[in-house]
Protein backbone atom coordinates (compact mmCIF):
# COMPACT_ATOMS: atom_id res chain seq x y z
CA UNK A 1 0.00 0.00 0.00
CA UNK A 2 2.77 2.85 0.84
CA UNK A 3 4.71 1.82 -2.04
CA UNK A 4 1.73 2.40 -4.21
CA UNK A 5 1.06 5.57 -2.12
CA UNK A 6 4.91 6.59 -3.02
CA UNK A 7 4.36 5.79 -6.69
CA UNK A 8 1.32 7.98 -7.43
CA UNK A 9 3.46 11.22 -5.10
CA UNK A 10 6.22 10.37 -7.67
CA UNK A 11 3.90 10.27 -10.63
CA UNK A 12 2.24 13.56 -9.73
CA UNK A 13 5.55 15.23 -9.06
CA UNK A 14 6.95 14.50 -12.52
CA UNK A 15 3.48 15.70 -13.73
CA UNK A 16 3.76 18.61 -11.95
CA UNK A 17 7.55 19.41 -12.89
CA UNK A 18 6.11 18.85 -16.83
CA UNK A 19 3.16 21.03 -15.93
CA UNK A 20 5.57 23.90 -14.58
CA UNK A 21 7.60 23.56 -17.53
CA UNK A 22 4.98 24.98 -19.63
CA UNK A 23 4.10 27.36 -17.52
CA UNK A 24 7.25 28.52 -17.50
CA UNK A 25 7.32 29.19 -21.41
CA UNK A 26 3.82 30.04 -21.44
CA UNK A 27 5.25 33.52 -19.65
CA UNK A 28 7.83 34.03 -22.63
CA UNK A 29 4.62 34.41 -25.13
CA UNK A 30 1.93 36.32 -25.80
CA UNK A 31 -1.40 35.31 -27.72
CA UNK A 32 -2.96 38.00 -30.09
CA UNK A 33 -6.02 37.98 -32.13
CA UNK A 34 -4.76 39.34 -35.59
CA UNK A 35 -6.92 40.08 -39.00
CA UNK A 36 -9.55 41.92 -37.28
CA UNK A 37 -12.40 43.42 -40.50
CA UNK A 38 -13.31 46.65 -39.79
CA UNK A 39 -16.87 45.73 -39.77
CA UNK A 40 -18.72 42.40 -39.91
CA UNK A 41 -22.18 41.67 -41.50
CA UNK A 42 -25.13 39.85 -39.33
CA UNK A 43 -26.98 38.25 -41.53
CA UNK A 44 -30.38 36.72 -39.68
CA UNK A 45 -32.07 35.05 -42.82
CA UNK A 46 -34.48 38.13 -43.01
CA UNK A 47 -35.59 37.03 -39.00
CA UNK A 48 -36.04 39.66 -36.16
CA UNK A 49 -33.62 39.64 -33.30
CA UNK A 50 -36.50 37.64 -31.43
CA UNK A 51 -36.87 34.87 -34.12
CA UNK A 52 -33.03 34.34 -34.83
CA UNK A 53 -32.36 34.03 -31.11
CA UNK A 54 -35.19 31.23 -30.46
CA UNK A 55 -34.13 29.98 -33.82
CA UNK A 56 -30.32 29.22 -32.04
CA UNK A 57 -31.64 27.99 -29.07
CA UNK A 58 -33.47 25.50 -30.53
CA UNK A 59 -35.52 24.48 -28.12
CA UNK A 60 -34.36 21.79 -25.72
CA UNK A 61 -32.06 20.45 -28.17
CA UNK A 62 -30.19 21.95 -31.10
CA UNK A 63 -30.30 19.44 -33.71
CA UNK A 64 -28.36 21.34 -36.14
CA UNK A 65 -26.96 24.19 -35.40
CA UNK A 66 -26.66 27.38 -37.87
CA UNK A 67 -23.12 27.78 -39.09
CA UNK A 68 -21.01 30.56 -36.76
CA UNK A 69 -20.39 33.68 -37.96
CA UNK A 70 -17.35 33.94 -40.14
CA UNK A 71 -14.62 35.94 -39.28
CA UNK A 72 -11.40 34.88 -41.15
CA UNK A 73 -8.89 35.73 -37.71
CA UNK A 74 -5.66 33.87 -36.60
CA UNK A 75 -4.92 33.59 -32.94
CA UNK A 76 -1.31 33.99 -32.81
CA UNK A 77 1.47 32.75 -30.07
CA UNK A 78 4.34 35.31 -30.17
CA UNK A 79 7.59 34.16 -28.34
CA UNK A 80 8.72 37.26 -26.58
CA UNK A 81 11.70 35.59 -24.95
CA UNK A 82 15.25 35.98 -26.00
CA UNK A 83 15.46 31.75 -26.40
CA UNK A 84 13.74 28.93 -29.11
CA UNK A 85 10.52 27.77 -27.41
CA UNK A 86 9.15 24.49 -27.88
CA UNK A 87 5.40 24.21 -27.86
CA UNK A 88 3.45 21.55 -28.56
CA UNK A 89 -0.19 22.95 -30.05
CA UNK A 90 -3.33 21.25 -31.57
CA UNK A 91 -4.61 17.74 -30.28
CA UNK A 92 -7.09 17.79 -27.69
CA UNK A 93 -5.32 19.18 -24.42
CA UNK A 94 -4.74 22.41 -26.81
CA UNK A 95 -8.17 24.56 -26.19
CA UNK A 96 -8.99 27.96 -27.80
CA UNK A 97 -11.82 29.65 -26.23
CA UNK A 98 -13.69 32.60 -27.22
CA UNK A 99 -15.28 35.61 -25.29
CA UNK A 100 -17.25 37.79 -27.04
CA UNK A 101 -19.39 40.59 -25.24
CA UNK A 102 -21.87 43.30 -26.69
CA UNK A 103 -25.69 43.81 -26.81
CA UNK A 104 -26.49 40.36 -28.59
CA UNK A 105 -24.87 37.11 -27.77
CA UNK A 106 -25.60 33.92 -27.97
CA UNK A 107 -23.62 30.72 -27.00
CA UNK A 108 -24.76 27.08 -28.15
CA UNK A 109 -23.29 24.08 -27.64
CA UNK A 110 -24.16 21.64 -31.02
CA UNK A 111 -25.07 18.30 -30.88
CA UNK A 112 -22.09 16.62 -32.74
CA UNK A 113 -20.51 13.66 -33.32
CA UNK A 114 -16.70 13.03 -32.44
CA UNK A 115 -14.81 10.31 -32.26
CA UNK A 116 -13.14 9.09 -28.79
CA UNK A 117 -9.83 8.89 -29.75
CA UNK A 118 -7.17 11.39 -27.68
CA UNK A 119 -5.61 13.18 -30.23
CA UNK A 120 -1.62 14.10 -29.01
CA UNK A 121 -0.23 17.97 -29.55
CA UNK A 122 2.49 18.85 -32.18
CA UNK A 123 5.87 20.00 -31.20
CA UNK A 124 6.58 23.53 -32.57
CA UNK A 125 9.75 25.67 -32.54
CA UNK A 126 8.65 29.17 -32.35
CA UNK A 127 12.00 31.36 -32.40
CA UNK A 128 12.16 34.31 -30.34
CA UNK A 129 9.73 37.03 -32.07
CA UNK A 130 8.45 34.85 -34.31
CA UNK A 131 4.83 33.80 -34.14
CA UNK A 132 2.89 30.42 -34.31
CA UNK A 133 -0.71 31.20 -35.88
CA UNK A 134 -3.93 29.37 -35.34
CA UNK A 135 -6.53 29.79 -38.04
CA UNK A 136 -10.24 31.25 -36.65
CA UNK A 137 -12.24 31.34 -39.55
CA UNK A 138 -15.59 31.21 -37.52
CA UNK A 139 -16.93 31.81 -34.05
CA UNK A 140 -15.88 28.74 -32.73
CA UNK A 141 -14.16 26.93 -30.44
CA UNK A 142 -13.74 24.20 -27.58
CA UNK A 143 -12.13 21.18 -28.08
CA UNK A 144 -11.07 20.40 -31.65
CA UNK A 145 -12.23 23.70 -32.53
CA UNK A 146 -16.16 23.17 -33.04
CA UNK A 147 -17.75 22.03 -29.33
CA UNK A 148 -19.28 25.49 -28.95
CA UNK A 149 -20.65 28.29 -31.49
CA UNK A 150 -20.65 32.35 -30.63
CA UNK A 151 -23.43 34.43 -32.27
CA UNK A 152 -23.57 37.42 -32.73
CA UNK A 153 -27.63 38.90 -32.61
CA UNK A 154 -27.50 42.43 -33.45
CA UNK A 155 -25.70 45.22 -34.59
CA UNK A 156 -23.05 47.26 -32.26
CA UNK A 157 -19.98 47.13 -31.17
CA UNK A 158 -18.50 43.51 -29.28
CA UNK A 159 -15.15 42.67 -27.34
CA UNK A 160 -13.74 39.73 -28.32
CA UNK A 161 -10.98 37.92 -26.32
CA UNK A 162 -9.78 34.74 -26.49
CA UNK A 163 -7.40 32.16 -24.54
CA UNK A 164 -5.30 29.24 -25.46
CA UNK A 165 -4.69 26.38 -23.35
CA UNK A 166 -1.60 24.82 -23.62
CA UNK A 167 -0.75 21.14 -22.92
CA UNK A 168 2.72 19.13 -22.89
CA UNK A 169 4.17 16.73 -24.96
CA UNK A 170 2.17 13.84 -23.28
CA UNK A 171 -1.58 15.75 -23.54
CA UNK A 172 -1.04 17.20 -20.16
CA UNK A 173 -2.34 19.84 -18.82
CA UNK A 174 -0.55 23.23 -19.49
CA UNK A 175 -0.27 26.63 -18.71
CA UNK A 176 -3.31 29.20 -20.42
CA UNK A 177 -2.42 32.10 -22.73
CA UNK A 178 -4.50 35.17 -22.86
CA UNK A 179 -4.90 37.89 -25.39
CA UNK A 180 -6.18 41.29 -25.50
CA UNK A 181 -9.53 42.41 -26.20
CA UNK A 182 -10.08 43.42 -29.77
CA UNK A 183 -13.29 45.58 -30.94
CA UNK A 184 -15.68 44.57 -33.80
CA UNK A 185 -18.25 46.58 -35.60
CA UNK A 186 -21.78 43.95 -36.37
CA UNK A 187 -23.69 45.61 -39.04
CA UNK A 188 -26.86 44.39 -40.08
CA UNK A 189 -27.10 42.78 -43.43
CA UNK A 190 -29.03 45.32 -46.33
Amino acid sequence: MQAKWMLSVAALGVWLLTAGAVHAEAAKLELKIVGVAEKYELDRGGKTKEEYEKSLQGGKRLVKAPAPPKVDLKLQIVNAGKETVTLFVGGDPNVVTLNLKGPGVVEVTPAIAMTREFRLPKAVNIEPGKAFDIPLPKLSDGLRGVSRNVYWTEEGEYTLTASYTLGGEGGEPGGRLQSAPVKIRVELKK
